[in-house]
């Protein structure tokens, strides 16, 4: 999970250049359809960014007792941006390339999210399988048969 975290840091520092590179123009005044929704996307970019993070904490220190007390909208919102980087790619591929074209630019902006998907798997198989294991470890102390 630490080096997962290390790669993922490395990934969210390239993330925080797109946020950067995709929010100034429209916050020192260029106001054009293209700036705004670069200035969007970056507000989506970053949320996701947050959103992973959190997640990833909460399943890192889940054994110091924080598991139980995430809200579920850090989960909906990691959710949310798994499927927008699934969906980017194909809308990547299937776009024009072309400067023009706006959903071909933004796709790429959240396409970065396809590298994080991994450590998302790894996260939630790793929640589940451990869930799955409490389950068990309880009903064989109420059951009374001790592994």
């Amino acid at each position: 999970m630490v080096l997962e975290g290390l790669i993922l840091a490395y990934l969210s520092i390239l993330g925080m250049l797109l946020v950067l590179g995709g929010s100034i123009p429209f916050l020192s005044g260029a106001i054009t359809s293209e700036h705004f929704a670069d200035f969007v996307t970056s507000l989506i970019v970053l949320a996701f960014l947050v959103a992973g993070w959190r997640i990833y904490f909460w399943v890192l220190l889940g054994n110091l007792g924080t598991r139980g007390h995430i809200n579920k909208f850090w989960l909906a919102l990691s959710a949310f941006a798994v499927c927008v980087s699934l969906i980017s790619w194909p809308v990547h591929k299937l776009s024009e390339p072309s400067t023009t074209n706006i959903w071909y630019m933004q796709s790429q902006l959240f396409m970065l999210g396809l590298y994080f998907l991994p450590t998302a798997t790894h996260l939630f198989l790793h929640v589940y399988l451990e869930k799955n294991t409490n389950k068990s470890k309880h009903s064989d102390v109420a059951s009374g048969t001790d592994v």
